[in-house]
């Protein structure tokens, strides 16, 4: 176990990120008399303070840090801003220099990562949409489209099910189609994950996910319905996600028989 001392002046970390090399993590740092969370970097070798990163008013209004995630090659730092104007900005945190940024405006952001296999790409995920965003880093830019709303979601969900017998996601016991037609007004995307292969997971309110190849959506599954999904994450080639009703849902690849569904109690 590692343990990292924060600096005197910090009085609470509220996010943390790890590289994925594993040789430095980031905390987002409230600081003592200061309004502005700020992000540092420490190293995992030595424990000693790399840098600290602070957005300036030029780049963002925001105080608050939503979430910061590293790319893949542990180079470039993603640090989600929260109100007013939800901006992406996207740190070469080693040298402590700005690539670029985006502001997505009044989209309220609930959460911005990195592609786990490729560093260009990255997504976001609000209430109501799934935004993909592509670093163009010629021309130092990022291009931003959405690529899933709530409504469309509703309005594919049926005629999506028949592909889950195709589809290589397996879980223990059998998996019931989507039963319910969800309600755009009330269901709404709680969070993201990036999967093998570039496929775009988003989680909802009321116990789906919603898997995307690019704008594409490939498929609905549904963990338990009206089980308010919290997080979900990457696990081999499939993905596990958890709830507020204290499950974890594990969907992993298979190449036969029907899709399948497990869930242990936390």
């Amino acid at each position: 176990m590692i343990y990292v001392p924060s600096q005197d002046n910090v009085r609470n970390i509220v996010g943390v990120a790890i590289t994925p090399n594993r040789k430095y993590v980031a905390f987002v740092e409230e600081v003592e008399e200061v309004e502005s969370q700020q992000v540092t970097v420490y190293s995992l070798q030595n424990n000693k303070k790399v840098k600290t990163l602070v957005a300036d008013e030029n780049t963002t209004e925001s105080k608050e840090i939503i979430c910061i995630h590293f790319s893949e090659n542990s180079k470039v730092l993603l640090v989600q801003q929260g109100e007013p104007d939800h901006t992406i900005v996207l740190w070469r945190w080693y040298s402590g220099k700005i690539i670029t940024s985006v502001r997505l405006g009044g989209l309220p952001i609930i959460k911005s990562m990195f592609s786990n296999s490729n560093s260009i790409f990255l997504a976001s995920v609000s209430a109501s949409a799934g935004i993909m965003h592509k670093l163009d880093v010629d021309d130092a830019s990022i291009r931003s489209a959405q690529v899933a709303s709530m409504v469309r979601y509703a309005a594919i969900l049926f005629c999506s099910s028949s592909f889950l017998s195709h589809l290589p996601i397996s879980l223990l016991h059998p998996l019931h189609r989507p039963t319910t037609q969800p309600d755009p007004e009330k269901e709404r995307f709680t969070s993201l994950s990036w999967l093998v292969g570039n496929f775009l997971a988003l989680t909802t309110s009321d116990g789906r996910i919603q898997i995307n190849q690019d704008n594409e959506v490939k498929c609905m599954l549904e963990a338990v319905e009206g089980d308010y999904l919290l997080a979900i994450c990457p696990r081999l080639r499939g993905f596990v996600c958890a709830g507020d009703r204290g499950y974890v849902y594990f969907f992993d690849p298979t190449t036969t028989g029907d899709a399948e569904k497990a869930s242990s109690k936390k």
